[in-house]
């Protein structure tokens, strides 16, 4: 044995010890320490230290994607752990040996290394079998067997649930996450994430932090929060970055990517997507297959085709040399076990059932409501006290109190009795709309509460809300009876809104009553000082949401007319909102907030398919008329813009001479190559394009001279100063009639909008304006009302 000078075995042990949760949360920080170490027990003599030291460096080369180095490591240790009989960690270097194989997708030399630690593990500790358990599970993901997978991790999750061993915890649960996510179990993973994310921040445990966000966001891409999904890959990041975990980055940049695709973020895709692929060729074939497969959608997004192509090749390259559960060898079938038919060695079954079950969890007893079987109000003040004690500094909880309208009237007309019947039915419903994980409870009388853990975002209160008001419209049928309620909802966010029981409860409650007296079935979100103008806006932005889907948009048409015999040549169609507690809004009241959250891409395609639909209708093509409507700067912006007028067109059976769009000056200064682009397509179909407003930018003039239009509208601004006096009325006739003269000479038609006085028509068609439409001549109509001139 050595006598050099330096730590004792034990203390190296010890340290080591020290060392192994910061593997998880910082590989690269811990490795060179770690390196030392290794030296230190070699020079000590410290065999079962060394062996110790050895696997810790091959986890941390697992966390960075270091396969190979990972599988030399692991070598070393079990030669060793052999050599000197120790058991255990034989058991761990043969589960880093399967990792590792399983890692370069040679799932039988994985599979047998499994099984040689499972032989171990199955007469050691119960927490090794079980961590041999979950590696074997990983093989059954590999192959698609995603059902067997999830009855494996299901065992090992309660196994390490009474260990009292978090990282184990961690491991088991970020596994059954995976599981869960790809056969589609969304509220399973919304719940288990939740609970996942609190272990892993309480305890640092970054690595299976970040396998929990990959699982969350695409989950969340599944759903179609796009948006949510973004954030969770945003938060996922933050700390692959700081642990050097490049497996987890390259995760997360592609999860990135594929959700910036989504929303139609090209540009910001591009740079996600490109840096997955950088990472991801460094750690594996399995994860370069999925970053080429959204590489190739984003370059067929973006239309090109033969940067597509060369996606496409890698992926079947790639894909040929993934082995399939069709290559595995089939002296390694066997039959049915305890957790589903395996297809591995025979033995598997014999082990997996000689493991001791684990002891069921207790049922921690709850007081609930004896009328719904929900929790009541002193458990549910529990259960938000016991989440918010678990709230990290980056989680949002939400808290919702829902009040069931019209319960009195009822029970007058039905019966105590049915009403009672019917808010069973009502807490039923809402537990089916929720995820697994929301508690859920009854108030008293006719409220309920729910509480829902780890929100991606604040928004996130707003779409579940909507959820649940959409769910309770649906009528009840209970006894006999077909009834039709409405709840109200009130709703408040820690920590924002507040940290303890009573203020978040307090603040959802008035949040509940804010939203009783606005009316029934409708919902409010607490709101700290905000201003009447920004509280209008916030409403007006959650109810947008639902706008097209409760047919609440409309659109009005205004005639407009030539000169100078004032002949109707078509109509331009506005867009309005008739909101059902508002009243009738003008585009000014929300297009901009549409225009903030990207819905004016739903909203803009609506309106430009039901204006081609109406002037159909109206047969414009036998009485030569067009339909001018307005488009956007990001519908405009949209490479596929042309596609979906052509859509639209299609349709509605509409010739494109019959349409004209109409642009803002900025909606044509971002990318003049895609606006010319444009431009030439639609000229193609035969749509004319306006410029709207012209006059109210800053480089109109330069804007005639690069792009081709059809039509110039000049704004209403210049026709209100013909009222003035004096100068300014001069200046204006002066500026109109420069204006006018510069479209003819460009071969452009005028029309003059915001037409209110006789006197204007008169000087505009003795400037030789081709068209105008104001007030004067026809406020914009709706359909009913539409008599054909």
């Amino acid at each position: 044995m050595s006598t050099t000078s330096g730590p004792t075995a034990a203390e190296l042990a010890a340290r080591l010890a020290e060392l192994s949760p910061a593997v998880l949360a910082e590989p690269g920080r811990v490795r060179g320490e770690l390196r030392e170490l290794l030296a230190q027990t070699r020079q000590q003599g410290a065999a079962e230290a060394e062996v110790q030291a050895l696997l810790e460096l091959s986890r941390c080369d697992f966390y960075q994607g270091r396969y190979e180095d990972m599988h030399a490591l692991a070598e070393q240790a079990l030669k060793c752990s052999r050599r000197r009989g120790f058991t255990v960690l034989e058991t761990r270097a043969l589960n880093s040996l399967g990792l590792s194989a399983l890692r370069q997708r040679h799932l039988p030399q994985a599979m047998e290394h499994f099984m040689a630690a499972l032989r171990l593990a199955a007469h050691a500790d119960e927490v090794s079998a079980a961590i041999t358990l979950g590696n074997v599970a990983l093989v059954y993901v590999q192959l698609d067997r995603h059902d067997t997978a999830l009855k494996l991790q299901s065992h090992v999750r309660a196994v390490m649930q009474g260990a009292d061993q978090p990282v184990y915890l961690a491991f088991a649960l970020s596994n059954l996450l995976g599981s869960h996510r790809r056969l589609g179990h969304h509220a399973a993973v919304l719940d288990l994430a939740a609970q996942a994310i609190v272990l892993c921040r309480a305890h640092g445990i970054a690595r299976f932090e970040c396998t929990t966000h990959v699982a969350l966001g695409r989950t969340l891409l599944d759903l179609g929060r796009l948006e949510a999904a973004r954030r969770t890959a945003t938060a996922g990041l933050r700390v692959a970055r700081w642990a050097q975990d490049r497996e987890s980055m390259a995760a997360l940049r592609l999860l990135e990517g594929e959700a910036l695709l989504a929303q139609r973020l090209t540009a910001e895709a591009t740079t996600s997507l490109n840096e997955a692929l950088r990472l991801s060729t460094a750690v594996g074939l399995a994860l370069q297959l999925e970053v080429h497969e959204a590489m190739a959608h984003l370059h067929e997004a973006r239309g090109e085709l033969g940067r597509a192509q060369h996606h496409h090749d890698a992926v079947r390259t790639l894909r040929a040399g993934l082995p399939t559960p069709a290559t595995v060898p089939p002296h390694l079938a066997l039959p049915a076990g305890p957790f589903g038919p395996y297809t591995w060695a025979p033995e598997l079954a014999a082990l997996v059932g000689s493991l001791n079950p684990p002891a069921p969890l207790p049922d921690t007893a709850v007081s609930r409501d004896g009328l719904t079987g929900h929790l009541d109000r002193g458990a549910l003040q529990g259960a938000l006290r016991r989440q918010l004690d678990l709230l990290g500094p980056e989680d949002l909880l939400g808290v919702l109190f829902l009040g069931v309208d019209g319960m009195r009237a009822v029970n007058e007309r039905f019966g105590q009795d049915v009403g009672d019947r019917l808010l069973g039915e009502v807490g039923r419903r809402l537990q089916a709309t929720l995820r697994a994980g929301d508690v859920i409870g009854r108030l008293g009388s006719d409220e309920f509460m729910v509480i829902l853990p780890y929100l991606a975002q604040t928004d996130d209160l707003g779409l579940v809300t909507e959820r649940v008001l959409d769910a309770i419209r649906v009528p009840f049928v209970t006894a006999g009876q077909e009834i039709s309620v409405s709840v109200s909802v009130g709703g408040a966010v820690a920590p924002q809104d507040g940290t303890g029981v009573d203020e978040l409860l307090s603040h959802a409650d008035l949040a509940l009553h804010q939203a009783k007296r606005a009316g029934r079935g409708g919902a409010h979100l607490y709101e700290a000082a905000l201003s009447a103008d920004e509280q209008r806006r916030r409403v007006l932005r959650y109810d947008l949401r639902t706008a097209l889907r409760y047919d609440e948009l409309r659109l009005h048409y205004q005639p407009v007319h030539a000169l100078p015999g004032l002949d109707l040549t078509g109509y331009e169609a506005l867009l309005r909102w008739q909101h059902p507690r508002l009243g009738l809004l003008r585009p000014t009241q929300f297009v901009p907030l549409a225009e903030e959250s990207r819905l004016i891409l739903d909203l803009g395609d609506w309106a430009l398919c039901e204006a081609a639909r109406q002037a159909a209708r109206w047969r414009f093509p036998e009485r030569n008329l067009s339909m001018a409507v307005n488009i956007s700067q990001l519908q405009f912006a949209q490479p596929d813009f042309v596609s979906g007028v052509k859509a639209a067109l299609r349709g509605a059976g509409l010739d494109g001479r019959h349409l004209l769009l109409e642009l803002t000056e900025s909606a044509l200064h971002p990318d003049a190559a895609r606006t010319d682009a444009h431009l030439a397509a639609l000229a193609d179909l035969g749509v004319r394009v306006a410029v709207d407003d012209f006059g109210t930018g800053f480089s109109s003039l330069r804007l005639l001279q690069t792009h081709r239009f059809d039509v110039l509208k000049i704004d209403r601004g210049f026709l209100q100063d013909l009222q003035a006096e004096g100068e300014t009325r001069e200046r204006a006739v002066t500026l109109l009639e420069m204006t006018i003269e510069l479209a003819r000479r460009l071969g452009l038609r005028v029309i003059a909008e915001g037409v209110e006085f006789p006197e204007q028509i008169e000087l505009l068609s003795a400037l030789g304006c081709d068209g105008v439409q104001g007030y004067l001549l026809g406020t914009p109509i709706t359909p009913e009302a539409f008599e054909p001139r």
